[in-house]
């Protein structure tokens, strides 16, 4: 069963990953239609989604504060929080408890977005495929896989 899991997980990075692909042919407006703001808002929706916001724990003093990795889309200047308390976001992968939220196949048209994102977290051993959609100004989340890794 683990290792059904973990194939349909990497098969749903593969999909990311040619989706990702295909957006680099697309135009470049889909690097800029996301601003900080909305990156901003984008994590927090993530993290409060049910289905991800149950491996997080941030009420246990060892996972406070969360932490999350930098990537090309969450810059350490950032300002993110969960339940109220502000987010590391951190180069620096020592540490256990470091969440990766990966953002790919970004697509922009007029004022909707739609992106897919990859939230792993190792010390909790889960990947999870979900995809964002921001429509009239609000972003719905849906969580499309959740494998144990």
């Amino acid at each position: 069963m683990v290792m059904n899991n973990k194939r349909a997980f990497y098969i749903s990075i593969i999909f990311c990953f040619l989706i990702s692909i295909k957006s680099l042919y697309s135009s470049s407006l889909n690097e800029e239609c996301l601003t900080r703001t909305q990156i901003e808002i984008l994590i927090e929706e993530i993290l409060n989604e049910k289905r991800i916001s149950r491996y997080l724990h941030a009420d246990l003093s060892s996972r406070s504060p969360l932490k999350i990795k930098c990537n090309e889309y969450i810059k350490v200047s950032y300002n993110i929080t969960y339940k109220s308390k502000k987010i590391l976001i951190t180069k620096n992968e020592i540490y256990d408890d470091l969440i990766d939220i990966r953002f790919k196949g970004i697509e922009c048209e007029n004022s909707e977005i739609v992106l897919f994102f990859d939230f792993i977290s190792k010390i909790e051993g889960v990947g999870i495929l979900g995809k964002a959609n921001k429509k009239n100004n609000q972003w719905h989340i849906e969580i499309l896989k959740e494998v144990l890794i």
